[in-house]
């Protein structure tokens, strides 16, 4: 989704700064941000020891990427407001407590650097190219992540669905277990209180049963 994104989002930014004729220095930040970035953070978290605390950081630098960009696209108002409603809505839906809130930190902390070091004159309009390439991130990005959260979501209720099943059969015998035949009690002790319908117990006492469990466990 970072190669998608960037890529995407690259598109976007190139249009700008071509709009913009920006130096090449400009040109060279874009190859690094959107070209090299990707596969480096991709490359980070297969490395570390602990590749999910890795990725945390690698979102928190792709939100102060697009702090960098806003003031190298010389806030163009499509663009800027595109990236950044990306780049946030990404957060989200990752489900990380307040990754949300600290990339937003790291967005304005990067924004207002290189607002000071750049001093960018503001050109909020957009050419009818720069519209267009807006297009591809805000769908198929969108699209994308959408799809993925799908999938997290099928996959949770699968292992959920997975859960239950082991709390209701015993493992060793293949039979229901004593929790399920207890929440079965109690919903018939709840049915009979409620409509006066009987309700019956049959308990069974097996001859030498302790021999079984002896020779087979419990």
């Amino acid at each position: 989704l970072r190669v998608l994104g960037m890529g995407l989002g690259g598109l976007l930014v190139a249009s700008v700064l071509h709009d913009l004729k920006a130096p090449t220095l400009h040109w060279a930040v874009w190859v690094f941000c959107i070209v090299l970035w990707p596969h480096g953070a991709r490359l980070l978290s297969w490395l570390s020891a602990d590749p999910f605390g890795t990725e945390k950081r690698n979102l928190l630098i792709d939100s102060a990427i697009v702090g960098m960009l806003v003031p190298l696209m010389q806030f163009n108002l499509l663009a800027s407001v595109v990236l950044v409603a990306t780049t946030t809505s990404d957060k989200f839906s990752t489900g990380i407590r307040r990754l949300w809130l600290h990339s937003l930190l790291a967005l304005l902390a990067a924004g207002v650097l290189a607002t000071l070091l750049l001093l960018p004159l503001p050109v909020l309009e957009s050419s009818a190219r720069t519209v267009v390439l807006a297009l591809p991130i805000i769908v198929v990005h969108t699209l994308a992540v959408s799809f993925a959260s799908y999938r997290l979501i099928r996959t949770v209720s699968q292992q959920n669905r997975q859960l239950q099943e082991m709390h209701r059969t015993d493992a060793h015998t293949g039979l229901q277990s004593r929790g399920h035949w207890q929440e079965q009690a109690d919903a018939l002790l709840h049915q009979h209180h409620a409509s006066g319908e009987p309700a019956c117990m049959l308990m069974i006492d097996i001859d030498h049963f302790k021999q079984i469990n002896d020779t087979h466990g419990h």
